[in-house]
């Protein structure tokens, strides 16, 4: 009876070890799903913060090229506003005869 006895206790040890071991097992998977989902989560927002960025990046980049074409267009209308300022003062510095030939050549360079 004792060594029976024996054998039933020395069975119980061993699964009490076994179930201690497998709960500490369930335990550190525990934390280690834990801090995984506490890393996607973190990712996540990490993730969804450089999209924002992403996209007020592009909305920049479109204003930026907004704001080009303008700055563009304005150089254009100056640069246009130089030679009719330049024809202008050329005109007011020629004499009569030399004003015809003067006209013809602008009309060949703005033609040009």
């Amino acid at each position: 009876m004792k060594s029976l006895q024996e054998a039933l206790q020395n069975q119980l040890k061993e699964t009490s070890e076994k179930a201690e071991k497998q709960q500490a097992t369930i335990n550190f998977l525990k934390t280690e799903v834990e801090r995984k989902s506490k890393m996607i989560r973190d990712l996540q927002n990490e993730n969804k913060s450089l999209k924002n960025k992403l996209l007020s990046g592009n909305k920049l980049c479109g204003i930026r090229a907004e704001e080009s074409k303008k700055i563009q267009a304005q150089l254009k209308e100056l640069r246009y506003g130089k030679k009719d300022l330049l024809f202008k003062v050329s005109i007011s510095l020629l004499s009569p005869s030399n004003l015809v030939a003067q006209c013809i050549n602008y009309l060949k360079y703005d033609l040009a």
